[in-house]
């Protein structure tokens, strides 16, 4: 039987942004400590990964203007 996966999505009320899903299983929430994010990381060859790191290092990686 295949493991169970969960999704996660997020929106602002008015449509103005939102981001893309990330897929998890209850293995990889149960990994996540206070802190850490876990999110997809699409390289420059458009290779996607789900990674988890430091919220400092996903502000400074994922969270900015391109």
């Amino acid at each position: 039987m295949p493991t169970p996966r969960a999704a996660l999505y997020g929106w602002t009320r008015n449509n103005a942004s939102s981001s893309s899903s990330v897929s998890f299983t209850r293995t990889d929430r149960d990994r996540l400590t206070p802190g850490n994010v876990r999110y997809d990381s699409v390289s420059d060859d458009g290779d996607e990964a789900a990674v988890t790191v430091p919220m400092a290092e996903f502000e400074a990686r994922a969270c900015r203007n391109t």
